[in-house]
């Protein structure tokens, strides 16, 4: 059943650790100049504020009855103009972006009624997931890969697979299958990269069991090539 506080505390879970993560950097992690193709951290956190920025956008059209704002680029195109735009912005300006971005959240959230939060009509997406789980994908399951992401290509396997872990404990106290799908879905990503394969496999065989539609995705995620040739992976698709 929907809880606006499980979803609200969930959105603070994901912020703060967006926040410990720019604390955490080191000052050469910080310096980086990022490129088109590989993202410095500050391009990292630039990129989730705007995605936050341009979801609650659109949520907010949809509550008031307006129709969607529609960008016919490919999400390729979209991120490659938000790198533009902020690549030469400082830390401080970026970590303001996040801030703004996830009190916008926050206060839209917790000023918008549970009936329209989880009205389907008023879906963000074609998959019909209502506004809540639109939300949470974008602030808290996006947001949390990308910061695991980053671990993994620093090397720090250890820390990416720590903070999937407490996201997909976090998305199944929300206590909705699709919620929990795309959690465990995520961690089956993690260990997948880490070289976990049996833990990513039972881990993809829960997520695809609650979200059959994840399925056709899965078949092609670079994520989860390490385990195309298990056979206990291939049994999962027969």
């Amino acid at each position: 059943m929907f809880s606006k506080e499980r979803l609200l505390a969930a959105l603070r879970f994901a912020h703060q650790q967006e926040i410990a993560f720019i604390d955490r950097l080191t000052p050469e992690q910080r310096q980086e100049a990022g490129r088109g193709d590989h993202w410095s951290a500050k391009d990292v956190i630039a990129h989730l504020s705007t995605w936050k920025e341009r979801m609650i956008d659109r949520a907010q059209a949809a509550v008031r009855g307006e129709p969607l704002p529609r960008d016919e680029r490919s999400d390729d195109e979209i991120n490659a103009e938000i790198f533009q735009a902020n690549e030469a912005k400082s830390w401080e300006e970026v970590r303001r972006m996040s801030e703004s971005a996830f009190q916008r959240v926050m206060d839209f959230i917790t000023a918008t009624p549970d009936y329209i939060l989880t009205d389907p009509e008023l879906s963000l997406n074609a998959d019909g997931r209502p506004i809540w789980q639109s939300v949470l994908a974008e602030c808290t399951s996006h947001t949390i890969a990308h910061l695991w992401d980053y671990h993994l290509h620093q090397g720090d396997a250890a820390r990416a697979i720590t903070l999937q872990e407490a996201t997909a404990a976090h998305l199944r106290e929300l206590d909705d299958p699709n919620v929990t799908a795309y959690g465990v879905y995520n961690l089956a990503c993690v260990y997948a990269r880490t070289g976990r394969t049996q833990d990513a496999i039972r881990a993809l065989d829960e997520a695809l069991r609650l979200r059959p539609q994840l399925i056709e995705w899965s078949r092609q995620d670079p994520d989860l090539d390490s385990l195309r040739g298990e056979p206990s992976y291939q049994a999962l698709y027969r």
